[in-house]
């Protein structure tokens, strides 16, 4: 695998309470880059998390959730809830008073395991436009899946900060999980709401217009450096090399 993290605090926010992980024959942890920082290793899981809940609890819940992934791997559905459910033990077991929301890729032969809760996403480039794999946890998506409204009026909609599922002590989560067929060349983008909060539908197939890795990064990172970037924002692109 190749490809490109990044992770910031923005412009706003004093402290970056995203993480990034990318597990493979080295782990990578980053709280925070500069720019896009190039990786090409035989990874196999790739994951972007969030913290929810105040600065301090937000980021020792993300940690948490990061340390869990570290530590525990998993092959399906049940045995990922099993390692967010050790998680939730943690949180209530440290008494720490917040949560994280996530969204992952795990290589697994031909196929990948798409998997999140709350509202960071997954992404795969098809053709020259983007498509959404994930499935976010929000009143936002609710409002999408009545027929109240469509995708581009949920764009920087008033409450689209609201999530309906997160890793948090004391609570029940609801977890997306699918599987996905992955051939040698396939682009994937992994990322919080603070990216494609800031990405309308249009400017994303632009960017991802794009026929190579590189080029599709640059445009990336350059569309966000001209925004407000009042989140912090985390992404991993990464390219399916064998």
């Amino acid at each position: 695998m190749r490809g490109f993290y990044y992770t910031n605090r923005g412009k706003v926010r004093s402290e970056n309470e995203d993480r990034i992980l990318i597990k493979g024959e080295e782990v990578i942890v980053s709280d925070g880059v500069n720019e896009p920082v190039y990786f090409e290793n035989r990874a196999s899981l790739f994951l972007v998390a969030d913290g929810m809940g105040g600065t301090k609890e937000g980021k020792e819940a993300v940690d948490l959730l990061i340390d869990g992934f570290v530590r525990y791997d998993f092959c399906d559905e049940e045995e990922l809830k099993a390692v967010l459910e050790n998680v939730v033990k943690e949180l209530e077991k440290k008494g720490i008073d917040g949560g994280s929301v996530f969204s992952l890729v795990k290589i697994d032969s031909s196929k990948a395991l798409v998997a999140n809760a709350g509202d960071c996403r997954v992404y795969k480039k098809k053709s020259d436009y983007l498509i959404r794999l994930s499935k976010d946890h929000s009143l936002v998506e609710e409002l999408i899946d009545a027929g109240m409204i469509d995708v581009y009026e949920a764009f920087r909609h008033p409450k689209s900060n609201i999530v309906t599922s997160s890793i948090m002590p004391f609570r029940d989560f609801k977890l997306f999980f699918k599987t996905t067929d992955m051939k040698e060349g396939d682009i994937f983008l992994i990322c919080s709401d603070g990216v494609w909060g800031e990405i309308d539908i249009d400017e994303f197939d632009e960017i991802f217009s794009a026929s190579d890795l590189e080029s599709i990064n640059k445009a990336l990172f350059e569309s966000l450096m001209q925004k407000e970037l009042s989140d912090n924002l985390s992404y991993i692109l990464f390219e399916v090399k064998k």
